[in-house]
């Protein structure tokens, strides 16, 4: 008695383990990694918290605010500020619920379609990977549309196990939604779908019925028309599509993104070059999946493979776009170092002399060995155990602080504020142009829009502070000249100007900004 009822309880606990492991990497994260007073980790964190602002004010996506991105993370980050209040710890938690949510639905896969053991290399090649750590507490697209990818294929996953319709529901919704996140998983939708048509081949050829054969496909197809129609129809609207694909399809031809295409194979491989030890794992992990008939797991090798070539082709390629692949890879990954260590454990204990099998198990793991060597150090440095979170940190008078201090002084006599650093205005909580949300590179190159257009806006709008940083734009000078504007700052990499009679006015007693 007292045997099965131990048994139970380990039965039951076991589960809930797996279940707090996202949750306890959420508790160390914001305990250890210094990430609630960082000014910034990416100029996207600034586009995407402007654009999210300007929605809070009631400024509307893409009709005003103009933007390159589907929009379901705007809208929650949107809907993050509204319950929270606008201030950059809060959508860089909304980041990490993502990321937690990337770890278990790896660490859920892995348990149900190959081991324990698979679950916790799991763990460790996700966590270990280049700049996931950062990715986990940046406002920024890529890892959420990531997580939502991932959800959808393992509900496909266990659609295959189970065949419940319910989970393929949840599969093209989830995908449906990834799309409408970032537009880089799209390449996912031809390999999900021909998963699907060939397990509805493999039902014909055993029942001959072809509407039962059809039925799966057709339903996942439907669901995943419904859910990103709905969101085009609804939220972008059908005049604004075009604004969704425009700058990326013109920005690989621009002068500007031209040396990424000429240096294409060098910048391809300089942002792997960190994870090639993993890379070799995943493709042993492929391997493992092929000779053990897991037909689930080859949805992640076609990922990996098709992402790897759409990331080739892509221009430009920025170093946080790798985790399309890295990730799917890290899971791969994981199921060779599992399958490696079962093996080579199983020969050793019959004392087989499977003289392959054992140099195959040592190899992987030395793979593994190495990959951890190469990445613990400098995922270690990462984290502060000195609990910086816990308390505020002394504040360092930078350049950015200083931009800061002078930006808050006048933000009660501030309208609008242009700049192409939108960290500052939301940090001030001072109104850009929605039109100049998004000022990125890429708009620019693009010819989406254009230095005259820039003008025109700023005439418009006349902002009572101009702040440069980023972009050397001839066009702001030419503003600047032909009005009253000072120049108040002091420092080498930002240009803060701001209107004559501002200094003619007692600035404001607060000069407080919302860095929280």
């Amino acid at each position: 008695m007292d045997t099965e009822s131990h048994s139970v309880r380990r039965t039951l606990i076991q589960p809930i383990f797996w279940h707090t492991i996202p949750l306890i990497f959420i508790i160390f994260m914001v305990l250890f990694f210094p990430f609630r007073y960082r000014f910034e980790f990416n100029p996207d964190e600034g586009i995407n918290a402007i654009k999210a602002m300007m929605n809070t004010k009631g400024y509307q996506l893409y009709s005003e605010i103009w933007s390159d991105q589907p929009p379901i993370f705007t809208m929650l980050l949107t809907l993050c500020f509204r319950i929270f209040g606008l201030n950059i710890p809060a959508g860089r938690g909304l980041e990490l619920l993502f990321s937690a949510a990337t770890l278990w639905l790896a660490i859920q896969y892995l348990r149900q379609f190959w081991g324990n053991i698979h679950a916790v290399f799991g763990i460790l090649t996700i966590m270990l990977l280049p700049y996931y750590l950062v990715l986990s507490v940046s406002i920024m697209i890529g890892l959420p549309a990531i997580a939502l990818a991932l959800l959808s294929f393992y509900a496909l996953s266990l659609w295959h196990k189970f065949g419940d319709v319910k989970w393929l529901i949840v599969s093209a919704i989830a995908f449906g939604l990834s799309i409408m996140t970032k537009a880089f998983t799209a390449i996912l939708g031809p390999i999900f779908l021909s998963g699907i048509l060939l397990s509805g081949w493999k039902e014909y050829r055993q029942h001959r019925d072809w509407l039962k054969a059809c039925m799966p496909s057709a339903v996942w197809l439907a669901i995943f028309s419904v859910t990103v129609g709905s969101i085009l129809i609804i939220v972008v609207r059908p005049a604004n599509v075009f604004q969704l694909i425009q700058g990326h399809l013109l920005a690989g031809d621009s002068v500007l993104f031209r040396a990424y295409a000429d240096n294409r194979i060098a910048i391809f491989l300089s942002r792997f070059k960190y994870s090639i030890p993993m890379l070799l794992l995943a493709f042993l992990g492929g391997i493992a999946a092929l000779r053990s008939r897991s037909w689930t797991a080859m949805y992640l090798v076609a990922w990996v493979a098709i992402g790897s070539i759409s990331l080739f082709i892509n221009v430009p390629f920025w170093h946080h776009q790798q985790l399309l692949v890295t990730v799917p890879a890290a899971i791969l990954a994981a199921i060779a170092i599992g399958d490696g260590l079962s093996k080579l454990q199983k020969i050793l204990q019959l004392r087989e002399g499977n003289v392959l099998g054992i140099a195959m198990g040592i190899f992987v793991w030395s793979l593994a060995v190495t990959f951890s060597l190469y990445r613990l150090p400098s995922t270690v440095q990462q984290f502060d155990y000195k609990l910086p979170n816990l308390r505020a940190q002394p504040v360092e008078y930078s350049e950015d602080e200083e931009i800061l201090a002078l930006m808050a002084e006048y933000a009660h006599l501030t309208n609008w504020v242009y700049t192409d650093r939108p960290m500052f205005a939301f940090r001030t909580q001072l109104s850009v142009p929605p039109h100049l949300a998004v000022l990125s590179k890429k708009r620019i190159a693009a010819g989406v829009l254009t230095e005259d257009q820039i003008l025109e806006i700023l005439v418009e709008y006349e902002p009572e502070q101009v702040l440069s940083g980023r972009l050397n734009l001839p066009v702001i000078q030419e503003y600047l000249a032909t009005r009253n504007y000072d120049r108040i700052d002091s420092s080498a990499h930002h240009r803060l100007n701001v209107l004559e009679d501002f200094l003619q006015i007692p600035t404001s007693p607060a000069g407080s900004s919302t860095q929280e």
